[in-house]
């Protein structure tokens, strides 16, 4: 792969650095896949969910498969080393603490004439997460995300992932959700 340097300081013109600086955020092309796709997941369910994960995973899933089982977890727990398990637990519990440490609290002030100013912070009922999976598993994810939410008292948290081809989800993955 070849690199291009580029001389540039703050107030000079470049076509490269212009054209870098003022690309759009997202791919439309990449854009329009995605719409197309939500289109037909929600109009044809799981039959949708079960071909894009054919065309895009390469793995073949009926519904019934969509959900990770408790037997699964613990495989995933069984095949991760003492280490590996560790610093997932290590990771999760200083991510937990810098959580707890930056959650505000809830606040008001009297008015001065009977009514009351302030803030409060519940959490959401459900929150649902995407965590990279298949070919570029993200525990990390688990752990920023997940953490985060069961930190802020959601009591419902759904994680999403794409399995690999072999139809199994990463143990990593598994262990820290």
């Amino acid at each position: 792969m070849a690199v291009t340097v580029i001389e540039w300081r703050s107030g000079s013109r470049n076509k490269t650095v212009d054209a870098m600086l003022n690309r759009p955020s997202v791919d439309p092309r990449a854009e329009r896949v995605a719409q197309k796709a939500i289109r037909d997941i929600r109009r044809q369910g799981d039959e949708a969910v079960s071909r894009y994960a054919s065309r895009y995973d390469g793995v073949t899933l009926r519904a019934s498969q969509f959900r990770v089982r408790d037997r699964e977890f613990e495989q995933a727990e069984k095949q991760l080393s003492a280490r590996h398990k560790r610093a997932i637990r290590k990771a999760q519990s200083r991510v937990a603490r810098f959580a707890r440490e930056g959650q505000r609290k809830d606040w008001s002030i009297d008015t001065g004439k009977g009514g009351k100013l302030g803030e409060q912070f519940q959490p959401f009922d459900r929150v649902g997460v995407y965590i990279p999976g298949g070919e570029a598993p993200l525990a990390s994810t688990v752990i920023m995300t997940v953490t985060l939410a069961k930190v802020a008292d959601v009591p419902e948290v759904v994680v999403c992932t794409p399995c690999g081809a072999d139809g199994a989800v990463d143990p990593a993955i598994l262990y820290a959700a």
